[in-house]
Formats: structure tokens, C-alpha cells, sequence
């Protein structure tokens, strides 16, 4: 039997690679992926800090952006493919905090 420790089971990441009780622990296919991506996202985070802006997470706007492709190509998803073909718009981008406050302050304004 194969695990792949989880969000929950963090403590046998550190047994990856080793064969306990007829199991055999792996470490998940995109670990490193999401290990690079938190290193970069904390070096963000500081580079922000050093320029006076706040926290933005790089891995929830990834997540957000591979979500919006996934809804987008679940649409197409049983339909026939001349419906395929229709050359449909992308949903809109989501205004991020501060686009949304300086439009706010605007309408406050006039």
C-alpha cells in the first residue's frame, strides 16, 4: 500500500521514501511545486514589506486563476463540439482589495 502524507499527516513527510508496516510513504507528486511556490511567496512578502505595500498571497492567486480556467473549461464540458467552437468571452477579473477601496473612495467622493 502507498501513502501520501497530507495537510493533516505532516509528520511522516519526514519518512518519504521508506517502506513502515507494509506501507509504502511517497511524497506527493506537485510537493515540490507547492514548497517552491511558498518560498517564493515569503520572498514576495518581504519584497512587499521593504516597498510599504501589504501581505498578497502568490498560492491564493494561482489558486484562484487555475479555478477560473477549470469553471471556464467545465462549460464546454458534454456540449457538442460546434457548441465548443463559439468563441465566448473569459469572466471578467476579480478587482483585487486595493483597485476595489480606490473605487470606493471615488464613489465617496463625487
Amino acid at each position: 500500500m502507498v501513502c501520501v502524507p497530507g495537510n493533516h499527516d505532516d509528520l511522516l513527510r519526514d519518512f518519504c521514501g521508506m517502506r513502515l508496516f507494509n506501507f509504502d510513504i511517497r511524497r506527493a507528486l506537485g510537493a515540490g511545486i507547492f514548497n517552491a511556490l511558498l518560498a517564493a511567496n515569503h520572498a514576495l512578502d518581504g519584497l512587499r514589506r521593504a516597498c510599504g505595500f501589504g501581505y498578497w498571497s502568490l498560492t491564493a492567486w494561482i489558486k484562484e486563476r487555475v479555478a477560473d480556467a477549470r469553471r471556464y473549461m467545465e462549460r464546454f464540458a458534454g456540449k457538442p463540439r460546434a457548441a465548443a467552437d463559439v468563441k465566448t468571452p473569459l469572466p471578467a477579473p476579480v478587482a483585487s482589495a486595493a483597485q476595489y477601496a480606490l473605487s470606493a473612495r471615488r464613489a465617496t467622493a463625487a
